[in-house]
């Protein structure tokens, strides 16, 4: 079950919309994964609220803590920054309670321009430059 959420949660976040520097370049900024607007839709798997929380920690920590798997395979040669403050603040403010659900809506609530809108609202540091991919 957790790798098949942490595999969607990828293919949501990531297979139309992420954040990264040019993959023209040999440097990538990891931001992490933003859980701020996720909901999850089994709320039978998800029966004690505060260990959602916790998870949401561990998966964000996973690209950190198993960098080879995450990126060495994928992006051979490349200088991964892992600048991870501002998702992490922003995932800490979640009442998590409240992104449980079994309303399937919930899992394409989101368009192009909305995703624009929320990436645009980070506050990246002045010195990264990125696009969205």
């Amino acid at each position: 079950m957790k790798k098949n959420l942490l595999l969607i949660v990828f293919s949501i976040l990531f297979g139309t919309t992420g954040i990264s520097q040019s993959f023209n370049t040999n440097n990538i900024t990891w931001f992490g994964i933003d859980y701020t607007h996720c909901y999850f839709l089994m709320p039978m798997d998800f029966p004690n609220v505060s260990d959602l929380r916790v998870k949401l920690r561990a998966w964000n920590d996973l690209p950190l803590s198993e960098r080879d798997k995450y990126f060495g395979k994928t992006m051979p040669g490349k200088d991964v920054k892992f600048v991870v403050g501002m998702i992490k603040k922003r995932n800490d403010q979640i009442n998590v309670r409240d992104h449980i659900t079994d309303d399937l809506y919930k899992s394409s609530h989101l368009d192009s321009k909305q995703v624009q809108e929320i990436i645009s609202s980070y506050d990246i540091p002045g010195d990264l430059s990125f696009r969205v991919i």
